[in-house]
């Protein structure tokens, strides 16, 4: 009976697939998912589909985003590529995924246009991926106006064993921890430069295979080239990575067939929703404050929880340190902010960090760049709102991802399981669909006195005219049926399918025959004995 069952629910495969995709769009409009064919052997390349409630949170947290690959997570083995974030809660959001046939410059190519188009044209202020370079080559193309970066632990993995070598060969000299620190600490490229010459020449190893590759790259992955550059917590793609074990673990695996694989990813997305609910309800218990000022009452009441647990460790560590007046006459409000306990050998572990804070002004920043860089107090700076008693921090260093208020109203529905016709009551769907526009509108009418006046005068002026329609059984056969045809449709509702696929798939006459996706990486060397 297992079996059978088994053989009944792979059947049909891809038109099952397309069928749940259809009931997806009429569930809700804003369901948006595209298909590559080839339009000579009629054989399917790629999927992508992004639900309703993912393009509204790429709205809001898609600033910054994670792209990885994973195999065998399905009866094709198709790799599943996902598109990443985080939101207010410092949780995992996805914004959309898709199953490619290879991963080709070209199906790439069309992933990230499908992706792009899907979310109204806007691009993430920076990606990050592994070295693939025809990953690389297809976001130079398509994500023009995005910078990319390569996730420092895809290319540390690579180099591993030969880097272990080099740590046992130079014990004596502290490698390890020379090398580590310097690839976390330096404040800038040219702290980086200095250091890294030192260190190499120190040991010897400026020639070394590892450390030769590891350098001519460093611009890509390297955080000392990208401190002034807003990353939003994100140096790897280890959210990625943790999605994607969360999907494994628990929801797909190399035998699942691909429409029972799409509706488990809803069900991650239900599942993510749920939890996100229980942070927000956690969250209004009553906050254990670091302390009494002022800009930590404000900071308390704007930061979600888990940011404020974040800004929390920084206020504990900016205790440790003491602060003086900068000496330097050319730098005004300019303080020096140093560990009162700093050792070690590094020029950084000594460093007396430069902080300009003016209270008049509201001017606060550090060389440390660390609000540049993710969009939180160092904390340097922490300190120093700490020593110059800051009542209230300017409201353009609070960055509105990491607040309450976070989430901006859309035109469309979030929810993605709103059911219509037999499943559900059509006045349930449609009282679900404009709740939030009212909701909006009392927003926005509560402003002020005149919008107030003038919400209520509209009101008045339509509800009359709208208690009129009949309400009836022979209305209801009167609605307007949701399109049915499963093209995907962007937020102003036009088709964007490429007529191929888009013929193919009208035809019924796409197949599943997905070349075999190669392996990534650099082979693992032996071991010597």
């Amino acid at each position: 009976m297992k079996a059978e069952k088994v053989r009944e629910e792979r059947d049909d495969d891809l038109n099952k697939l397309l069928q749940f995709f259809r009931e997806c769009k009429e569930n809700n409009e804003h369901f948006y998912w595209d298909v590559d064919a080839d339009p000579k052997t009629r054989l399917l390349k790629n999927i992508f589909w992004s639900h309703a409630s993912q393009r509204a949170e790429y709205r809001d947290f898609g600033d910054v985003i994670t792209f990885d690959m994973t195999h065998k997570t399905n009866s094709k083995h198709m790799p599943l590529a996902m598109f990443v974030g985080a939101n207010n809660n410092l949780k995992n959001v996805s914004f959309g995924k898709a199953m490619i046939g290879d991963e080709t410059t070209g199906s790439f190519k069309w992933l990230f246009e499908t992706f792009k188009n899907c979310m109204g044209g806007r691009q993430p202020y920076v990606i990050l991926t592994d070295e693939d370079p025809a990953m690389r080559q297809a976001i130079g193309m398509v994500l023009d106006r995005t910078q990319h970066r390569n996730c420092r632990w895809h290319i540390l993995r690579l180099w591993e064993y030969e880097l272990d070598h080099l740590y046992v060969q130079h014990k004596n000299k502290n490698l390890k921890e020379r090398l580590e620190s310097l690839i976390n600490y330096p404040l800038g490229p040219m702290q980086f430069e200095i250091e890294r010459i030192r260190l190499v020449h120190e040991c010897g190893i400026a020639e070394n295979p590892a450390i030769k590759v590891l350098w001519d790259k460093r611009e890509r992955w390297i955080v000392a080239y990208f401190k002034g550059m807003y990353c939003g917590r994100m140096t790897s793609t280890q959210r990625s990575e943790s999605q994607n074990k969360v999907l494994k673990d628990g929801y797909v695996n190399e035998s699942t067939s691909m429409h029972m694989f799409a509706k488990r990813m809803l069900d991650t997305l239900r599942h993510a929703d749920h939890m996100d609910a229980g942070e927000t309800h956690y969250a209004q218990a009553e906050l254990v404050r670091a302390c009494k000022a002022k800009f930590d009452e404000q900071l308390s009441r704007l930061y979600t929880r888990a940011v404020y647990q974040e800004y929390k460790k920084q206020y504990n560590n900016s205790t440790t340190f003491v602060t003086e007046p900068n000496p330097d006459p050319r730098v005004k409000n300019g303080w020096l902010v140093k560990h009162e306990n700093g050792e070690g050998s590094f020029c950084w572990a000594q460093h007396e960090f430069k902080v300009v804070a003016d209270k008049e002004a509201g001017e606060y920043s550090c060389e440390c760049k660390q609000w540049e860089h993710i969009g939180l107090f160092c904390m340097h700076i922490i300190r120093a709102f700490t020593e110059l008693q800051v009542r209230k921090i300017p409201e353009k260093y609070i960055l509105k991802r990491y607040t309450h208020d976070a989430r901006e109203e859309v035109m469309w529905d979030r929810h993605d399981g709103v059911r219509i016709g037999a499943q559900a009551s059509k006045e349930q769907c449609r009282m679900s669909k404009l709740l939030p526009k009212l909701m909006r509108l009392g927003k926005v009418g509560s402003k002020s006195d005149r919008a107030y006046e003038e919400t209520n005068r509209q009101l008045d002026k339509i509800t009359p005219g709208i208690e009129l329609f009949p309400i009836s059984a022979d209305d209801e056969s009167s609605d307007p049926a949701p399109s049915s045809n499963g093209s995907a449709v962007t937020s102003g509702g036009a088709d964007t399918n490429s007529p191929p696929s888009s013929a193919l798939l009208h035809a019924g006459v796409l197949q599943i025959e997905p070349p075999v996706s190669r392996t990534k990486g650099r082979a693992w060397k032996t071991k010597e004995k």
